[in-house]
């Protein structure tokens, strides 16, 4: 999904850039982490607005979001799950 998002990014197309950071929101909000998903709205409405200056910078903070969750994520599933007695 990222690689979706810099593809229309690079393209500079507004529409296609609105209709992936939508998929990529609809997808962190399964994790319910409220950054990532917020990220990915603000994302979203830039490109309705028709805008795409500025996405980089809201595509990179996503990234360091997305980074910081892997490690959270590595980090639980490497822990055994506590076992009720």
């Amino acid at each position: 999904m990222l690689d979706d998002i810099r593809e229309t990014l690079h393209a500079g197309n507004p529409n296609a850039l609105e209709r992936a950071a939508h998929t990529l929101k609809g997808a962190v909000e399964n994790f319910a982490m409220p950054g990532p998903r917020e990220t990915a709205q603000r994302l979203e409405l830039l490109a309705k607005s028709g805008e795409v200056s500025g996405a980089e910078d809201i595509v990179r903070a996503f990234e360091q979001q997305l980074a910081l969750f892997n490690q959270i994520l590595m980090r639980n599933t490497a822990e055994p799950a506590h076992q009720p007695s």
